[in-house]
């Protein structure tokens, strides 16, 4: 394509004149692979002279000359510029011949159209964009205020690539390469992204890594799971009846790995004292126990004391 190089520019953006016509121009956004579109009023535009990224590549690798090959069919026809249909026609005729897909026909094609290259250029411009994601998304998203991470973008925006008369540079990150190297670097994953928005206490609490398994201790009998409610009772004293003294507290004690109720406690304590009462009563002899309240049961009835413990482990458990 030996047309004469013309570029112009708006709101800080330069665009590529592909195709001038009394009705307007085909103009391509040179920061970035993308289909050309129509301008019919080019007068909204400032002509500028061929901008330094612009740069014609020179065509040395087996690679380029590979890429500048299969591409060479629409740049050879003026019409793939202008017809939608025809451009995506081709391509795919150009992917199946050298068995590629479409998407990467177009992105070569684009890209040629828009820097002159075949192959993306990493600058030191690229890493100083890089640095300044990184530094918006820890002082605006990762924050107290809790903004969002599309704030936080136009934040980046305002602070970094916005010139004194309101105009935005030509380099400005796009949404999606900001939202690219959010996702792409794990900060999502980050634990400081939950400690300065969510706070440490959250942190710890729902989502510091818990290692190895909590659940190792369910498959031995002995161990309880202990649980505690107020009675919905009153109790009255002995000497008058019209006195009431109080609601107690019950506090069970189960076996994790039979469901067995193993202790129980009953009294006004509700706290590490009742607790140990209810550990103790788990241990003891239930038919000692049951003997003082005038109660009869068997030792079968009553497994949970450390003498059963054995014959009580023995027993199969359905689940």
């Amino acid at each position: 394509m030996d047309r004469p190089l013309r570029f112009v520019k708006r709101l800080g953006a330069i665009y590529r004149v592909l195709i001038e016509t009394p009705a307007g121009c085909w103009l391509i956004n040179c920061n970035g692979p993308s289909p050309p579109f129509f301008e019919a009023d080019l007068h909204r535009y400032e002509r500028v002279p061929t901008p330094e990224s612009w740069i014609s590549e020179q065509i040395n690798t087996p690679a380029q000359v590979a890429r500048l090959k299969m591409i060479q069919p629409l740049l050879d026809c003026t019409d793939c510029i202008s017809d939608k249909s025809l451009r995506y026609q081709m391509a795919a005729e150009v992917a199946q011949q050298h068995k590629t897909t479409t998407r990467r026909i177009l992105r070569l094609y684009y890209r040629y159209l828009a820097t002159g290259r075949l192959t993306q250029k990493r600058t030191q411009q690229a890493s100083k964009s890089n640095q300044m994601i990184e530094r918006a998304i820890r002082r605006y998203y990762f924050g107290a205020k809790r903004l969002s991470l599309r704030s936080a973008y136009e934040m980046m925006l305002l602070e970094d690539y916005v010139g004194p008369e309101g105009e935005m540079d030509s380099d400005a990150p796009t949404w999606s390469q900001f939202r690219h190297y959010y996702y792409g670097h794990s900060l999502h994953k980050d634990p400081q992204k939950i400690i300065a928005r969510e706070g440490l206490t959250k942190y710890q609490r729902d989502h510091r890594p818990a290692w190895g398994s909590s659940a190792g201790w369910r498959s031995q009998p002995g161990s309880y799971q202990m649980d505690s409610t107020q009675a919905d009772i009153y109790l009255v004293s002995r000497q008058d009846r019209s006195i009431v003294v109080g609601r107690p507290y019950i506090y069970l004690a189960v076996d994790t790995a039979t469901h067995l109720i193993a202790g129980v406690y009953v009294g006004y304590s509700c706290d590490e004292t009742a607790v140990m009462a209810c550990i103790a009563q788990a241990a003891s002899d239930k038919v000692e126990y049951c003997a003082r309240y005038g109660i009869e049961i068997t030792a079968i009835q009553g497994p949970s004391h450390k003498k059963y413990r054995t014959f009580f482990s023995k027993i199969p458990i359905c689940g």
